[in-house]
């Protein structure tokens, strides 16, 4: 936990623009408490449901239209240990129909974007995801067919090559960067967020990726600039450290959520460094 303590104390002595907005104030001290005392091998399982606020969320789907709660709850129990198959929905569905269902549009997704097919990856088990389930002998959770389908939609306006530098602001789970590296392993890709998430991210990444693809937040949290970037690698960033991308390039910005949960102010902080890049290769080229 050494490396959360660090950048908490980094983080509550940024400026105070970079302190956490409403959204996640009221829940940052609770989050915090928890990370230091969660056992990370489980943070996939259900088993700290607070960690769903930023991605770690993968429960099993089950229908009980008009049912009472803790008849929802029991009979989830029940399938859990006895029925591993049952009908869910109309039409005699079933949980594994509906994945299939779900793999199979990620294969012809992939196919329309031309990118590595669903079929070459899978998903990390670190952290116990409760969603687990596989495909063509190949191990997925829906949370990962899901953001496999964000990159096939992205990638039809972004055309990665493979090559790209990406920044995402609001990092999460890190079940975006997972799939990028995944389909695209040349990428070099740079993470901020605020300490807990990231302290997490880079945990789960750590596993998911490998150990020697992570440039972690330790290291970095002393950068001034990126002169000592490695490429095709992951950088772990305090969102503190986000101006050090003034003066520096790269190819594509990705913000899928964060920017909903902050106030106008806290936005347009970190939009003036985006200007700032932008003016900067509008005026080289």
């Amino acid at each position: 936990m050494r490396n959360l303590e660090k950048l908490l104390e980094e983080y509550y002595k940024a400026p105070e623009i970079f302190q956490a907005g409403k959204y996640w104030k009221a829940h940052e001290d609770r989050i915090i408490n928890e990370i230091r005392r969660a056992d990370i091998t489980q943070l996939r399982s259900g088993k700290y449901p607070i960690f769903g606020a930023f991605g770690f969320s993968e429960l099993i789907y089950y229908y009980h239209p008009n049912t009472p709660i803790y008849i929802k709850r029991l009979k989830q129990i029940i399938r859990r240990i006895f029925i591993t198959d049952k009908a869910l929905l109309p039409y005699s569905l079933r949980l594994g129909d509906i994945r299939e269902m779900a793999y199979n549009f990620c294969m012809a997704q992939g196919e329309t974007a031309k990118i590595k097919s669903i079929s070459e990856i899978e998903v990390s088990t670190f952290g116990n995801p409760s969603d687990l389930f596989e495909m063509d002998g190949k191990k997925y959770t829906m949370q990962f067919l899901n953001y496999y389908i964000r990159l096939c939609f992205a990638q039809k306006y972004l055309k990665l090559k493979g090559d790209e530098t990406i920044v995402e602001l609001g990092s999460g789970s890190g079940f975006q960067v997972e799939i990028l590296k995944k389909v695209f392993p040349d990428l070099t890709i740079l993470c901020f967020d605020l300490p807990y998430p990231l302290f997490l991210c880079e945990k789960y990444l750590s596993e998911s990726l490998g150990e020697k693809s992570i440039i972690k937040s330790t290291e970095t949290i002393d950068y001034t600039n990126l002169s000592a970037m490695e490429k095709k690698k992951v950088h772990m960033f305090g969102n503190w450290k986000f101006p050090i991308l003034n003066n520096e390039k790269f190819d594509v910005f990705w913000n899928a959520a964060s920017f909903g949960e902050m106030e106008p102010a806290i936005v347009r902080n970190y939009l003036v460094s985006l200007l700032n890049h932008v003016t900067k290769r509008l005026s080289i080229n």
